[in-house]
């Protein structure tokens, strides 16, 4: 099972915890718990805007260790499923578009092994 946690803006959703990274020009994406498609969870790769992909190399704590064991260092970012979209909230050392960081929508259509993830 995936790990829950609250939402950054002070909202009673629960959001799924995983952890991300940019990767040739695309957020790359893992989870621990049920494997989806991975021995760990899940992984998953996908486009976002170029500001927001900026922000995350330059504004967010690489903190977090590759789950699948490569030197690649990760930071901490949850995501909740709303409607169609995958609504997921970063935090950082400045703001992007939120007191507490980022926040960003991707459709379902585009990240289907998250929300399998988050079942």
């Amino acid at each position: 099972m995936s790990e829950k946690t609250k939402s950054f803006a002070s909202i009673k959703n629960d959001y799924t915890v995983v952890q991300g990274r940019m990767k040739d020009g695309k957020l790359h994406i893992q989870g621990r718990g049920d494997n989806v498609n991975r021995d760990y969870g899940v992984a998953v790769d996908f486009p976002i805007m170029s500001d927001l992909a900026d922000w995350l190399d330059n504004d967010v704590d690489y903190s977090e260790k590759s789950l699948a064991g490569t030197e690649a260092m990760y930071f901490p970012l949850q995501y909740a499923l709303r409607g169609d979209n995958v609504h997921f909230q970063v935090a950082g050392e400045s703001n992007f578009n939120r007191a507490y960081g980022a926040m960003f929508n991707v459709s379902v259509d585009d990240v289907p092994q998250l929300v399998d993830f988050a079942a």
